[in-house]
């Protein structure tokens, strides 16, 4: 469908027939698809005047009580607009209206604000919006306030905010709402109406939508100031409907009633029937997952029908009640209808219970109801989550349609996760790896490694899960923690047939990755996002097995003290200390020294896997080992998940996926190589302490910081060994990003 053209207008009065006349064709001549008015002034009645040609559906609130204040909502006759629910202020302040233009789904409120410093207006406009809004939401009007004063406002206001000021900068922070305008224009001043008493210009006139939805938002615009003495603001929006992707996640509330029986019956039933030894182990735990999902979407799908009809059924008797205690004023009316509320809350409560278990959240101000507290802190959660623009990696140019960034960040991991060709690599890699002196597991000891999974050890790392998102199997934690005595023996089997027989569950193979912005980043940079792969929680609990039994190595034999960052009972306040120390000692020795941060370039990302094998098996990590990590990372493949649209599955060449417990130990294995390798190399002098010993790098996960002497020598021999170690390991260093400090002496030249 075309672009709609959306106005916001405080036309000030439309009692006059020239103004209304006038103002129509304003807006006729601006093409406008749906009209946000305010201060229309008209009663009800007159509001039927505004009904003429361009105008085919409107929708107004007005105030009773004189010719002021009066919001009235216009549709053209070429914008199709579904209604389907309408919220009016009685004191004409503002008109929400629902419905769908092009088969999507819209919430369209236009309001008035009150000139008076009234906080509370908009603390209950952000109620409204959070319990009734559906779909994408457009706010417009006149909000008679700056949301900052200091650009919004000529002269320049460097003052307190007003206290209507803060509830709405407040409510928009809240609601993950942004200003479309100053989006448009960030630098720009331009206002929307000018106090003749104050001598003044502002910006109060403004449109506000969810961040999410930005993309849709062509163009918007602060119009002359011709007929009224407020500026026209238009806002061109595109209405394509948006095919997101549809990411199933178990409902973890029905493990919390009788269905939880019902559903551990059938479980155990087909687990029975099926594990005869026909299949594998493999194929018979993907179906059993598929028949477990089935019953959930059952049982759900039958709850959620019962638990509607309960609810018609109270607000039926409701209705009744209320108009039968208005005749008789029974007291035993009153008692049966407050039971009947409290039903219908209890009801409406329970309806969000489940959601709120995933929300670390505090109640806000704005009220305490558990539905619209839920409705809060979820629109802030999936605004701070939206990524409404990004440059495409290929094309170099801006990209804004969800499709388009999914697919922009797709082809950016498909080259970051992509194989290097380095021509004789294994031998490279045996070439680097031989002279360097590692601590090594004894052959007791990876056989210990590599004994079969046992069901103590699932239960043991069922009991530590967190209730994090699941993979794509959408089986969240909590199932395997209700199910525990159904699914343990099952998992125990599959579990032991993967490693030993190298056949992986498929959806073991499959992630979805969910990017996280880096604070402090370019928001239209692929690189400033940190890839999480939503991995299933099947896989999540048998790696953390695995990694259980190598960091009870790790601490004591394999990796040394002064690397930390997922080495258990280590704590990166140690080096913070001993940096602090070093620093001093340095500055006592009075000799050139530096401290030197290294910042790598996507470190757990580009983890070669040829050289993470043959560093394991070069600690002493035995064969059956190196097959268990060829398995855990059998023909990978990620999709993009972003702003609700899922890009396609792409294939995996190397690093390790941030977001289970085994691919931290294994990375803090292969970055052992560069800091022995600094450690050994003579050249590379270090600080020494009172008792003469050297000092040269901490590390914290792929943070590395180096403690230099004789810089003239040292540093040279450092970006020599940092060459030779990305060469076979794939690791980088961004040299722009990583940073020096002279301790003592002058920088070397």
């Amino acid at each position: 469908m075309k672009d709609l053209i959306c106005v916001s207008y405080n036309v000030k009065g439309l009692n006059s027939p020239i103004k209304r006349k006038k103002v129509l064709n304003q807006l006729k001549n601006f093409k406008c698809s749906i009209a946000m008015l305010q201060e229309t002034h008209l009663s009800e009645k007159e509001h039927r005047k505004l009904r003429r040609e361009w105008v085919e559906q409107q929708y107004i609130s007005t105030y009773q009580d004189g010719r002021k204040r009066g919001v009235a909502i216009l549709f053209n006759r070429s914008t199709y607009f579904h209604h389907e629910k309408t919220f009016a202020d009685r004191e004409g302040r503002y008109e929400m209206v629902i419905g769908s233009v092009g088969g999507s789904k819209i919430t369209l409120l236009n309001l008035y604000a009150p000139n008076e410093d009234c906080p509370q207006f908009f603390k209950n406009i952000a109620s409204l919006i959070a319990e009734k809004s559906e779909g994408m939401i457009l706010v417009g009007g006149d909000f008679n306030c700056t949301l900052k004063a200091a650009v919004d406002r000529l002269p320049a206001h460097n003052g307190p905010k007003s206290k209507k000021s803060c509830s709405l900068n407040t409510m928009i922070k809240e609601l993950g709402l942004v200003d479309v305008w100053r989006q448009f224009h960030p630098q720009e001043k331009d206002f929307t109406f000018y106090s003749h008493i104050h001598r003044s210009h502002s910006r109060i006139d403004m449109f506000l939508m969810p961040r999410r939805d930005l993309y849709r938002a062509r163009q918007c615009s602060i119009e002359a100031t011709i007929i009224s003495d407020h500026a026209l603001v238009c806002l061109k929006l595109r209405m394509n409907p948006n095919n997101h992707f549809k990411y199933w996640r178990a409902n973890v509330s029905i493990l919390y009633n009788e269905t939880r029986q019902e559903l551990q019956k059938s479980l155990t039933e087909y687990i029975q029937f099926n594990d005869n030894n026909e299949v594998s182990p493999s194929i018979l735990w993907e179906s059993a997952k598929s028949y477990l999902r089935g019953n959930i979407i059952a049982v759900s799908s039958r709850l959620k029908k019962e638990r509607l009809a309960e609810q018609t059924e109270l607000e039926n008797n409701i209705k009744k009640l209320e108009k039968v205690y208005q005749v008789t004023k029974d007291t035993g009316t009153l008692n049966s209808l407050k039971e009947q509320r409290q039903k219908l809350d209890d009801l409406l409560t329970y309806k969000v219970e489940g959601q709120l278990r995933y929300a670390n959240q505090k109640y806000y101000q704005y009220g305490n109801r558990a539905s619209r507290l839920l409705a809060f802190q979820l629109r802030k959660e999936q605004s701070s989550r939206v990524v409404h623009k990004i440059k495409c990696p290929n094309s170099r140019k801006i990209v804004c349609q969800p499709k388009e960034v999914a697919k922009a960040f797709s082809l950016y991991y498909q080259e970051l996760y992509k194989e290097e060709n380095v021509p004789n690599k294994i031998e490279k890699i045996e070439q680097f790896l031989n002279p360097i002196n590692l601590c090594k597991l004894s052959q007791e000891e990876a056989e210990l490694i590599t004994n079969p999974i046992n069901i103590e050890e699932i239960k043991n790392s069922i009991g530590k899960l967190k209730n994090k998102s699941p993979g794509v199997d959408g089986l969240p934690g909590e199932y395997y923690k209700f199910f525990e005595k159904e699914l343990t023996p099952l998992l125990c089997k599959v579990y032991n047939y993967a490693l030993f027989k190298g056949d992986p569950p498929q959806s073991w193979s499959e992630a979805i990755i969910s990017v996280i912005h880096k604070e402090s980043k370019d928001l239209t940079l692929c690189m400033s996002y940190r890839p999480i792969s939503l991995l299933c929680v099947d896989l999540k609990i048998l790696t953390a097995i695995i990694a259980n039994r190598i960091q009870k190595h790790e601490k004591k034999k394999l990796v040394k003290p002064d690397q930390t960052g997922f080495i258990s009972h280590r704590q990166g306040s140690d080096n913070v200390r001993r940096a602090l120390n070093l620093q001093i000692m340095a500055q006592e020795r009075d000799t050139s020294s530096m401290f030197l941060s290294l910042d790598a370039e996507k470190a757990f990302d580009r983890v070669d896997w040829d050289f993470l094998q043959q560093t394991l098996r070069h600690m002493g990590f035995n064969e059956t080992f190196i097959s268990w990590v060829q398995t855990l990372y059998k023909n990978p493949k990620s999709r993009v998940r972003i702003n609700g649209n899922c890009s396609d599955f792409f294939s995996l060449g190397r690093g390790t996926r941030q977001g289970e417990v085994l691919s931290p130990s294994l990375f803090a294995l292969s970055i052992k190589l560069l800091a022995e390798l600094i450690r050994s190399n003579p050249l590379i002098q270090g600080i020494r302490d009172e008792t003469n010993t050297q000092h040269k790098l901490s590390l914290f996960a792929d943070d590395i910081l180096l403690f230099l002497e004789n810089l003239v020598t040292s540093v040279p021999a450092l970006l020599s060994n940092l060459e030779d170690y990305g060469t076979v390991s794939g690791y980088k260093i961004k040299t722009n990003k990583s940073e020096a400090l002279m301790i003592v002496g002058n920088w070397p030249t």
